[in-house]
């Protein structure tokens, strides 16, 4: 076994999240370049650790003068914790971490990593990991909830189900999100 300190799985999902949010940026009225960027290194801090990766992570890049480090801190949080604890009364979630938040849930990071899978597929791996009554299933399940409604309500695109033909063709051809 390689020894790397950020798994090639991780690193496959990091490189489909950037392409992910590359390609969704314009719907959102964000810039492509700016949002790869932030997918490729949303999880940076699994260079220490998977634990509290998203504040380590954070760290590093603050270190770094990057932009955007509240955003990978805050990229674990589900809507209503981080509108809760981040922005009080005012619920305005910034659209980067909206889209980084749907782009780290559709893109897969453990059975095929890199790869672009729907909300239901990544409850189900989290159930299979975790169980339902996890609080990482109800993390994920709460965030996805509302990442359906957000893209519903502003009219973003056609939210990723299992019925949806692009990812159908997408999951049938075994291939990496982007290439």
């Amino acid at each position: 076994m390689e020894d790397t300190r950020i798994s090639k799985n991780r690193i496959l999902h990091m490189h489909g999240v950037a392409e992910y949010m590359y390609k969704h940026a314009p719907e959102y009225g964000l810039d492509p370049e700016q949002m790869y960027v932030l997918g490729l290194v949303h999880d940076i801090g699994y260079i220490h650790s998977k634990y509290n990766h998203e504040k380590n992570g954070a760290n590093i890049l603050k270190r770094a003068g990057f932009v955007n480090a509240d955003l990978v801190e805050n990229h674990g949080n589900n809507p209503k914790d981080y509108m809760n604890d981040y922005i009080g009364s005012a619920k305005i979630v910034p659209k980067e971490l909206v889209l980084l938040w749907e782009a780290d849930m559709l893109i897969d990071s453990k059975e095929c990593p890199g790869e672009i899978i729907t909300f239901e597929e990544r409850l189900a791996s989290v159930a299979r990991k975790c169980g339902v009554n996890s609080p990482q299933y109800k993390n994920k399940k709460a965030k996805m909830d509302w990442l359906r409604k957000y893209i519903d309500k502003y009219k973003i695109h056609k939210p990723i189900d299992a019925d949806d033909k692009v990812i159908t063709e997408r999951s049938s051809s075994k291939k990496h999100y982007g290439t």
